[in-house]
Protein backbone atom coordinates (compact mmCIF):
# COMPACT_ATOMS: atom_id res chain seq x y z
CA UNK A 1 0.00 0.00 0.00
CA UNK A 2 1.56 3.34 -0.63
CA UNK A 3 5.22 4.33 -2.37
CA UNK A 4 7.47 1.81 -2.15
CA UNK A 5 10.55 3.81 -3.43
CA UNK A 6 9.38 6.58 -1.12
CA UNK A 7 9.53 3.80 1.62
CA UNK A 8 13.02 2.68 0.56
CA UNK A 9 14.67 6.15 0.44
CA UNK A 10 13.29 6.82 3.89
CA UNK A 11 14.52 3.55 5.65
CA UNK A 12 18.15 3.57 3.82
CA UNK A 13 18.05 7.17 5.67
CA UNK A 14 16.89 5.88 8.62
CA UNK A 15 19.19 3.13 9.16
CA UNK A 16 22.34 5.92 8.43
CA UNK A 17 21.29 8.54 10.31
CA UNK A 18 19.22 7.27 13.32
CA UNK A 19 20.21 3.70 14.08
CA UNK A 20 23.03 3.21 16.40
CA UNK A 21 25.07 1.25 14.51
CA UNK A 22 24.33 2.07 11.11
CA UNK A 23 25.23 5.92 12.15
CA UNK A 24 28.49 4.57 13.48
CA UNK A 25 29.69 2.12 10.64
CA UNK A 26 28.02 3.31 7.38
CA UNK A 27 29.38 6.00 5.19
CA UNK A 28 27.13 5.66 2.31
CA UNK A 29 24.15 3.80 1.34
CA UNK A 30 21.60 4.19 -1.55
CA UNK A 31 19.02 1.88 -3.21
CA UNK A 32 16.94 1.14 -6.99
CA UNK A 33 14.03 -0.05 -6.89
CA UNK A 34 12.45 -1.31 -10.04
CA UNK A 35 8.34 -2.47 -10.69
CA UNK A 36 8.56 -5.90 -12.04
CA UNK A 37 4.68 -6.73 -12.67
CA UNK A 38 3.08 -6.43 -8.96
CA UNK A 39 5.91 -7.39 -7.34
CA UNK A 40 9.22 -5.00 -6.81
CA UNK A 41 12.52 -5.72 -7.44
CA UNK A 42 15.20 -3.77 -4.75
CA UNK A 43 18.75 -3.32 -4.60
CA UNK A 44 20.38 -1.79 -1.43
CA UNK A 45 24.35 -0.98 -2.02
CA UNK A 46 26.10 -0.25 1.33
CA UNK A 47 29.65 1.00 2.22
CA UNK A 48 30.88 1.08 5.47
CA UNK A 49 34.03 2.94 7.74
CA UNK A 50 34.30 0.30 9.86
CA UNK A 51 35.45 -2.95 9.62
CA UNK A 52 34.39 -6.12 10.69
CA UNK A 53 36.38 -6.52 13.47
CA UNK A 54 35.79 -2.97 14.62
CA UNK A 55 32.09 -4.01 14.63
CA UNK A 56 32.42 -7.03 16.15
CA UNK A 57 34.16 -5.30 19.30
CA UNK A 58 31.45 -3.17 20.13
CA UNK A 59 30.53 -4.34 23.89
CA UNK A 60 26.77 -3.91 24.61
CA UNK A 61 26.28 -1.94 27.67
CA UNK A 62 23.13 -0.69 30.08
CA UNK A 63 23.39 3.24 31.63
CA UNK A 64 25.68 5.33 32.62
CA UNK A 65 26.80 2.85 35.34
CA UNK A 66 27.61 0.29 33.22
CA UNK A 67 29.89 3.01 30.93
CA UNK A 68 31.45 3.64 34.30
CA UNK A 69 32.20 0.10 34.66
CA UNK A 70 33.87 -0.59 31.39
CA UNK A 71 35.72 2.76 31.61
CA UNK A 72 36.91 1.62 34.78
CA UNK A 73 38.51 -1.61 33.44
CA UNK A 74 39.74 0.37 30.07
CA UNK A 75 41.85 2.48 32.88
CA UNK A 76 43.15 -0.53 34.57
CA UNK A 77 44.32 -2.05 32.02
CA UNK A 78 45.62 1.22 29.95
CA UNK A 79 43.56 0.51 26.53
CA UNK A 80 43.81 3.44 23.94
CA UNK A 81 39.72 2.99 23.06
CA UNK A 82 36.79 1.00 23.59
CA UNK A 83 33.31 1.15 21.74
CA UNK A 84 29.92 0.26 23.68
CA UNK A 85 26.47 0.15 22.14
CA UNK A 86 24.56 2.25 25.43
CA UNK A 87 21.22 1.34 26.40
CA UNK A 88 19.54 3.65 27.96
CA UNK A 89 22.24 6.42 27.21
CA UNK A 90 22.09 9.60 29.74
CA UNK A 91 24.67 12.24 29.29
CA UNK A 92 27.64 12.00 31.78
CA UNK A 93 30.83 14.05 32.53
CA UNK A 94 33.37 11.20 31.45
CA UNK A 95 36.20 13.31 31.49
CA UNK A 96 35.15 14.07 35.47
CA UNK A 97 34.71 10.46 35.97
CA UNK A 98 38.34 9.27 34.61
CA UNK A 99 39.99 12.00 36.53
CA UNK A 100 38.23 10.50 40.12
CA UNK A 101 39.13 7.18 38.92
CA UNK A 102 42.77 7.83 38.52
CA UNK A 103 43.04 9.89 41.76
CA UNK A 104 40.85 6.88 43.56
CA UNK A 105 43.16 3.68 41.98
CA UNK A 106 46.36 5.55 41.95
CA UNK A 107 48.66 2.38 42.60
CA UNK A 108 46.73 0.68 39.68
CA UNK A 109 46.55 3.04 37.08
CA UNK A 110 49.85 5.05 36.07
CA UNK A 111 48.32 7.28 33.82
CA UNK A 112 45.80 9.79 33.53
CA UNK A 113 44.94 9.66 29.82
CA UNK A 114 42.85 12.68 27.84
CA UNK A 115 39.89 11.65 27.06
CA UNK A 116 37.88 11.72 23.86
CA UNK A 117 34.01 11.03 22.84
CA UNK A 118 32.17 10.58 19.60
CA UNK A 119 28.68 9.56 19.84
CA UNK A 120 26.35 7.81 17.00
CA UNK A 121 23.87 9.37 16.69
CA UNK A 122 23.94 12.65 18.20
CA UNK A 123 20.48 12.31 20.09
CA UNK A 124 17.97 9.30 21.32
CA UNK A 125 17.92 6.24 24.17
CA UNK A 126 20.18 3.74 22.16
CA UNK A 127 23.77 5.19 21.33
CA UNK A 128 27.32 3.86 19.86
CA UNK A 129 30.02 5.89 22.38
CA UNK A 130 33.39 5.35 20.99
CA UNK A 131 35.96 6.62 23.82
CA UNK A 132 39.23 6.84 23.15
CA UNK A 133 42.41 6.97 25.79
CA UNK A 134 45.46 9.29 24.74
CA UNK A 135 48.46 8.31 26.83
CA UNK A 136 51.84 9.39 26.65
CA UNK A 137 53.30 6.18 27.24
CA UNK A 138 52.31 2.88 25.55
CA UNK A 139 50.47 -0.04 27.15
CA UNK A 140 52.85 -2.54 27.65
CA UNK A 141 55.41 0.67 29.37
CA UNK A 142 52.13 1.56 31.44
CA UNK A 143 51.73 -2.08 32.51
CA UNK A 144 55.11 -2.75 33.30
CA UNK A 145 54.79 0.39 35.40
CA UNK A 146 52.19 -0.87 37.15
CA UNK A 147 53.82 -4.18 38.12
CA UNK A 148 57.01 -2.18 39.41
CA UNK A 149 55.60 0.50 41.52
CA UNK A 150 53.00 -2.93 43.01
CA UNK A 151 57.00 -4.08 44.59
CA UNK A 152 57.55 -0.93 46.00
CA UNK A 153 53.97 -0.35 47.74
CA UNK A 154 54.33 -3.58 49.09
CA UNK A 155 57.87 -2.92 50.75
CA UNK A 156 56.04 0.17 51.93
CA UNK A 157 53.52 -1.82 53.75
CA UNK A 158 56.44 -3.99 55.75
CA UNK A 159 57.62 -0.77 56.83
CA UNK A 160 53.97 -0.04 59.10
CA UNK A 161 53.35 -3.58 59.96
CA UNK A 162 52.61 -4.57 63.70
CA UNK A 163 52.48 -0.99 64.09
CA UNK A 164 49.61 0.60 66.04
CA UNK A 165 50.52 4.21 66.82
CA UNK A 166 48.94 5.96 63.74
CA UNK A 167 51.61 8.94 64.08
CA UNK A 168 54.27 5.98 64.56
CA UNK A 169 53.26 5.05 61.13
CA UNK A 170 53.23 8.27 59.59
CA UNK A 171 56.42 8.61 60.30
CA UNK A 172 57.95 5.14 59.31
CA UNK A 173 56.17 5.98 56.06
CA UNK A 174 58.10 9.49 55.59
CA UNK A 175 61.11 7.55 56.20
CA UNK A 176 60.23 5.04 53.41
CA UNK A 177 60.10 7.36 50.98
CA UNK A 178 62.30 10.24 51.89
CA UNK A 179 65.52 8.52 50.53
CA UNK A 180 63.92 7.67 47.24
CA UNK A 181 63.43 11.31 46.31
CA UNK A 182 66.45 12.53 43.57
CA UNK A 183 65.62 15.50 42.38
CA UNK A 184 62.50 17.82 41.42
CA UNK A 185 60.77 17.80 38.35
CA UNK A 186 56.93 16.97 36.87
CA UNK A 187 55.97 13.91 34.82
CA UNK A 188 52.50 12.12 33.57
CA UNK A 189 53.13 9.04 35.38
CA UNK A 190 53.91 10.61 39.12
CA UNK A 191 53.45 7.98 41.50
CA UNK A 192 55.81 5.41 39.18
CA UNK A 193 58.43 8.44 38.87
CA UNK A 194 58.76 8.93 42.58
CA UNK A 195 58.69 6.15 43.43
CA UNK A 196 60.90 3.91 40.71
CA UNK A 197 62.95 7.07 39.15
CA UNK A 198 63.04 9.38 42.29
CA UNK A 199 61.45 12.53 40.28
CA UNK A 200 58.61 14.56 41.77
CA UNK A 201 56.85 17.63 42.51
CA UNK A 202 55.01 18.68 45.41
CA UNK A 203 52.03 17.24 43.68
CA UNK A 204 53.55 13.64 42.63
CA UNK A 205 54.77 13.64 46.77
CA UNK A 206 51.70 14.46 48.28
CA UNK A 207 50.12 11.98 45.82
CA UNK A 208 52.23 9.03 46.72
CA UNK A 209 52.55 10.09 50.33
CA UNK A 210 48.36 10.02 50.57
CA UNK A 211 48.43 6.32 48.70
CA UNK A 212 50.81 5.14 51.42
CA UNK A 213 48.97 6.29 54.26
CA UNK A 214 45.76 5.29 53.23
CA UNK A 215 47.23 1.73 52.34
CA UNK A 216 48.45 1.72 55.50
CA UNK A 217 45.10 2.66 56.96
CA UNK A 218 45.44 6.42 57.93
CA UNK A 219 43.10 8.86 56.48
CA UNK A 220 45.40 11.24 54.50
CA UNK A 221 43.88 13.72 51.94
CA UNK A 222 45.73 15.73 48.58
CA UNK A 223 45.67 19.29 49.34
CA UNK A 224 45.36 21.53 46.72
CA UNK A 225 46.45 25.31 47.37
CA UNK A 226 49.59 27.61 47.04
CA UNK A 227 52.44 28.39 49.20
CA UNK A 228 54.23 31.68 49.15
CA UNK A 229 51.89 32.31 46.17
CA UNK A 230 52.98 29.45 43.80
CA UNK A 231 51.03 26.38 43.06
CA UNK A 232 51.69 23.76 45.74
CA UNK A 233 50.42 20.49 46.93
CA UNK A 234 50.65 18.80 50.81
CA UNK A 235 48.78 16.52 52.78
CA UNK A 236 46.33 16.56 55.75
CA UNK A 237 45.97 13.00 57.72
CA UNK A 238 44.34 12.15 60.96
CA UNK A 239 46.89 10.58 63.47
CA UNK A 240 45.13 9.26 66.61
CA UNK A 241 41.80 11.48 66.16
CA UNK A 242 43.65 14.89 65.06
CA UNK A 243 44.16 16.03 61.78
CA UNK A 244 47.43 18.07 60.89
CA UNK A 245 49.31 19.61 58.12
CA UNK A 246 52.31 17.43 56.29
CA UNK A 247 54.26 19.02 53.82
CA UNK A 248 56.84 16.76 52.64
CA UNK A 249 58.46 18.15 50.03
CA UNK A 250 59.54 21.07 51.92
CA UNK A 251 60.33 19.45 54.55
CA UNK A 252 62.91 16.50 53.04
CA UNK A 253 65.66 17.96 53.88
CA UNK A 254 64.77 17.35 57.61
CA UNK A 255 64.97 13.61 59.22
CA UNK A 256 61.62 13.59 60.86
CA UNK A 257 57.88 14.41 59.83
CA UNK A 258 57.04 17.62 60.75
CA UNK A 259 53.37 17.80 61.82
CA UNK A 260 51.64 21.62 61.83
CA UNK A 261 48.72 23.19 62.40
CA UNK A 262 46.25 25.69 60.99
CA UNK A 263 47.46 28.44 62.74
CA UNK A 264 51.51 27.43 61.38
CA UNK A 265 50.29 27.66 57.87
CA UNK A 266 50.83 31.40 57.59
CA UNK A 267 52.39 31.40 53.89
CA UNK A 268 49.72 28.58 52.54
CA UNK A 269 46.34 29.24 51.68
CA UNK A 270 43.78 26.68 50.35
CA UNK A 271 40.01 26.55 50.46
CA UNK A 272 39.43 25.31 54.11
CA UNK A 273 35.76 24.16 53.12
CA UNK A 274 36.72 21.33 51.04
CA UNK A 275 39.23 19.81 54.26
CA UNK A 276 39.04 19.35 57.70
CA UNK A 277 40.23 21.37 60.59
CA UNK A 278 43.66 21.54 61.85
CA UNK A 279 43.95 22.86 65.20
CA UNK A 280 46.46 22.87 66.98
CA UNK A 281 46.57 20.79 70.36
CA UNK A 282 45.53 22.51 73.59
CA UNK A 283 49.08 22.28 75.84
CA UNK A 284 49.01 20.12 79.29
CA UNK A 285 47.70 21.90 82.09
CA UNK A 286 50.86 23.13 84.44
CA UNK A 287 50.97 24.49 87.65
CA UNK A 288 51.82 28.62 87.59
CA UNK A 289 55.32 29.24 88.44
CA UNK A 290 55.90 30.35 92.36
CA UNK A 291 52.92 28.88 94.00
CA UNK A 292 53.51 25.67 95.60
CA UNK A 293 50.91 23.31 96.92
CA UNK A 294 51.94 22.54 100.83
CA UNK A 295 50.44 19.64 102.54
CA UNK A 296 47.90 20.90 105.17
CA UNK A 297 48.73 20.36 108.36
CA UNK A 298 47.25 17.65 110.67
CA UNK A 299 45.46 18.54 113.66
CA UNK A 300 47.68 17.34 117.29
CA UNK A 301 46.20 14.36 118.89
CA UNK A 302 44.75 14.60 121.55
CA UNK A 303 46.32 13.11 124.63
CA UNK A 304 44.31 11.06 127.26
CA UNK A 305 46.20 10.57 130.98
CA UNK A 306 46.16 7.24 132.95
CA UNK A 307 44.12 7.79 135.79
CA UNK A 308 44.72 5.98 138.49
CA UNK A 309 41.83 4.06 139.91
CA UNK A 310 41.07 5.24 143.84
CA UNK A 311 42.57 3.16 146.58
Amino acid sequence: DGDVEEDLNRACLEVAKDDPLGAYAVDFIKNDCTKVLTTYEATITISYRRTQEELQAVQPTLGGSGVEDKVSGALERAEAEITLQVSGYQPMDLEAFVQTYYQEHLDTVMECPEVSVQLYPKQGSTRIMEIQFQYTNSRETLLQMKQNVQVLLNSALGYVEGQASEQLKAERLYAFLRPLFVQTGPSATPVYSLLCVGVGDSRSMAMVYGLLCRQAGLDCRVVSGTSSGRQWYWNIVELDGRYCHVDLLTDLEGDQLVLRYDEDMTDYVWNTKNYPACPKPEPPATEPEGETTEPAESEPEETVEAQTPPE
